[in-house]
């Protein structure tokens, strides 16, 4: 069991699933729609700014114009993926 505290200072206490996860702790706390934190990035969560647009454009540029290899770095947790994702 984990338990988070409430406004009125009671706490709100989550079952742990058999393999030691949160079952969907976080969806039931703050009332989310989706499960937060899949295993993959999911590309509707993407949030475009502008150097974001200018990469996601040379990426579809890439594929639509049917380049032989197209390279796209950056640091850990900058959204690669889920620009590729996006992308295709």
């Amino acid at each position: 069991m984990a338990a988070f505290p409430q406004k009125n200072g009671a706490a709100r206490t989550f079952q742990l699933r058999s393999n030691g996860k949160f079952a969907l702790m976080y969806k039931s706390f703050f009332n989310l729609k989706s499960a937060p934190f899949g295993s993959s990035p999911d590309p509707r969560f993407l949030y475009m700014m502008p150097h974001t647009r200018e990469a996601l454009a040379g990426l579809e540029y890439g594929i639509s114009a049917r380049k032989g290899f197209i390279v796209l770095t950056g640091e850990v947790g900058t959204g690669k993926t889920t620009l590729l994702r996006r992308a295709l």
